[in-house]
């Protein structure tokens, strides 16, 4: 679950460039990063061969019921990608309510090798879900199985937050988005102390 915090305005650095000093733009989460990779390595290793040695990815099927507008979802694409690929993971973004995502999720019906993360935009939280009412919580991920996880996130609380820090609304579901695939992929506790996977 995510939520945020009083860092939360730093962490749209995702889309800064480097820091001279050769350091990691997104500064702490070196961490999150080798626990992403390997997280990913063994879920894509259930499924595929042993003699595959690509880079691990992840296919993400999203599904942006509360029809936040195309650029927001755009932007937060683009920086959730740079954030996994810096991890060493490439992320086959999919939006099966268009007719060329309903093709390509089709074509790819049965069992895949690549680990899938159903992302859910929605419009609001439903508050009878999961044990958390606070109002700030941007996200939910469900517990994942071998082959695929669930992850929710809150379009009216991410418009609050966007309000309440400043920032773009992109930089901000992206935030949540990361911090989210993370919980599906990494193992509990999951959070850092510093990062994308910072809790509140």
């Amino acid at each position: 679950m995510f939520t945020p915090s009083a860092g939360v305005p730093h962490f749209t650095v995702p889309t800064a460039p480097p820091p001279p000093d050769g350091g990691n733009a997104v500064g702490g989460y070196v961490q999150f990063r080798c626990s992403l990779a390997a997280a990913a390595v063994i879920a894509a290793s259930s499924a595929a061969s042993a003699e595959d040695t690509s880079t691990p990815s992840l296919r993400l099927l999203v599904y942006n019921y509360a029809a936040v507008r195309s650029e927001w979802v755009r932007g937060a694409r683009e920086s959730v990608t740079r954030i996994y690929r810096d991890a060493g993971i490439d992320i086959l973004w999919i939006d099966p309510l268009s007719d060329e995502g309903r093709t390509s999720v089709e074509l790819e019906g049965r069992r895949s090798a690549t680990f899938t993360v159903r992302v859910m935009i929605r419009p609001k939280r439903n508050w009878g879900q999961r044990k958390s009412n606070a109002e700030s919580v941007m996200g939910d991920a469900l517990p994942a199985d071998a082959c695929a996880g669930t992850v929710s996130l809150f379009y009216e609380q991410l418009l609050e937050v966007r309000g309440k820090y400043h920032q773009p609304i992109a930089d901000v579901l992206a935030l949540a988005l990361a911090h989210e695939i993370g919980h599906v992929l990494l193992p509990p506790p999951s959070h850092s102390t510093a990062g994308v996977m910072q809790p509140t």
